[in-house]
């Protein structure tokens, strides 16, 4: 966006903000936008704390220069961020955190916390084509991180398991991979009957595995009827949590108790309630199925 001053005024370009933008042509519109004299750190937080409509930002936003009367920009990734993220308030605002996403990438004011921020709100609304959206401009940029694989993941699903996998990989050729994209593609996988291919990526990470890395897996190969290996899981986590390594918690020990329970193992079921730091429903729902089976409470109770 090129910078026009007319006695000392800045002149904004058309704005995507207005919402009548896309029917102009892509021409300075002359309209006269004062210098404003604030920190772009107050600005930023002024953005992000508004509590208007989505018309009312946008009627905002268009009418910002791109700098402040010291020449500091005030239209930065920061900026950009604040809006996109009132998408996560109503879809009302998607559309608004759209041309914020593509005025950055025209502005070159993207970075991965923009593009990570713009999927994030596209995938709670249910527009995958938005996160694809995001995630070839991140990748096309070159403004992206692990989160950016995790978040397009997660709104793949698995409907869309194929790109899951492609972005999984692709998260490993570009040296972006971490125990999160790990624990989405296990987790995926497993709900998608994908099971080996969960198997090889937990053998990957097993080592660095962590909480939910290990619950993913208790479940699957619970799913899978595999009893024996879903019980070495269990065990291996316990172990790390005797090192102090990760914490055993309830989410755990509720999917091993209902691993257990599938395969008519109760007492292990019990075993592993004993151990529980604290009860929810999961792990109630499961104690009580075990011990009907072993007549330890009453089954009419």
């Amino acid at each position: 966006m090129s910078n026009v001053y007319v006695n000392g005024v800045h002149l904004l370009p058309y704005g995507l903000f207005d919402e009548a933008a896309e029917n102009r042509p892509n021409l300075l519109n002359g309209r006269e936008v004062k210098l404003l004299d604030c920190d772009p750190k107050q600005l930023h937080k002024k953005i992000r704390d508004f509590r208007g409509t989505a018309k009312q930002l946008s009627a905002y936003c268009d009418g910002i220069s791109d700098q402040n009367k010291k020449g500091e920009k005030l239209k930065t990734p920061f900026f950009y961020s604040a809006i996109i993220r009132h998408g996560t308030r109503s879809k009302g605002f998607l559309d608004l955190s759209f041309r914020a996403f593509m005025e950055a990438e025209r502005t070159e004011q993207l970075n991965a916390v923009v593009c990570n921020n713009f999927m994030t709100v596209a995938k709670q609304a249910g527009d995958f084509e938005k996160v694809q959206l995001g995630f070839k401009t991140a990748l096309k940029v070159g403004c992206y991180d692990a989160n950016t694989f995790n978040i397009y993941m997660n709104a793949a699903g698995t409907e869309r398991f194929d790109e899951v996998q492609r972005a999984y990989f692709l998260a490993i050729e570009k040296g972006k991979n971490d125990l999160c994209t790990a624990n989405t593609l296990i987790d995926l996988a497993g709900k998608s009957g994908n099971y080996e291919l969960a198997r090889q990526t937990f053998d990957r990470v097993e080592k660095d595995a962590d909480v939910f890395t290990y619950s993913a897996m208790i479940k699957i190969y619970g799913a899978m009827g595999n009893f024996a290996e879903a019980r070495r899981v269990f065990e291996a986590a316990k172990a790390k949590a005797a090192k102090g390594e990760i914490e055993l918690n309830e989410y755990v020990i509720g999917c091993y108790m209902t691993a257990a329970n599938k395969h008519g193992q109760y007492e292990e079921a019990i075993n592993a309630f004993k151990i529980a730091p604290i009860y929810n429903n999961f792990i109630n729902y499961a104690y009580e199925f075990a011990a009907k089976k072993l007549n330890i409470i009453n089954t009419n109770d």
